[in-house]
């Protein structure tokens, strides 16, 4: 029942209010362990050290442990969007000086060609507006042309409609 209802953000309060984190991270892990190659076991991992950490920042050392979840589940299934996806954001929020903003540029660009051979998913718009506002400072151009091929696939996205007419 634990790994079940994780899914909702509230229950992640209530555990951090209660001062369970610890505790529940350690389960979390426990479950990881047992079970290496499942990458849903593995996210649910990812999931539990971001919580924690956007609820307390003095956390951040669980970034490093969640970016390598990340890795391994793209070691299990490269084309695993969540884990790429999860990790393009993650390295968005590195301060500057530390350098991660190419390296999520480049894991932006892999999903961007993923999802344009893949059905298209209205959550999926979100990569197409992230590479965009990465790219807007150091290539306007190339970042009119991501939101361009953004709405087009996710016309009914008006913040990238918006950003495509420039």
């Amino acid at each position: 029942v634990l790994f079940r209802s994780w899914d909702n953000a509230d229950l992640w309060k209530k555990a951090h209010a209660a001062g369970l984190m610890d505790e529940v991270i350690k389960r979390f892990e426990v479950e990881a362990a047992a079970n290496p190659n499942d990458t849903k076991k593995q996210m649910e991992l990812a999931r539990a050290y971001t919580s924690y950490l956007q609820m307390d920042s003095s956390k951040w050392p669980l970034s490093t442990k969640a970016d390598q979840v990340y890795d391994h589940v793209l070691e299990l299934d490269g084309r695993h969007w969540e884990a790429r996806f999860s990790k393009a954001i993650s390295y968005t929020f590195y301060p500057d000086f530390l350098g991660k903003k190419p390296e999520a540029i480049k894991h932006f660009e892999m999903l961007v060609d993923q999802q344009e051979s893949m059905p298209v998913e209205a959550s999926q718009a979100q990569t197409y507006m992230y590479l965009g506002n990465l790219l807007e400072q150091r290539d306007p151009a190339k970042a009119r042309e991501i939101w361009a091929r953004g709405a087009k696939r996710h016309p009914d996205n008006s913040e990238l409609v918006k950003k495509a007419r420039g």
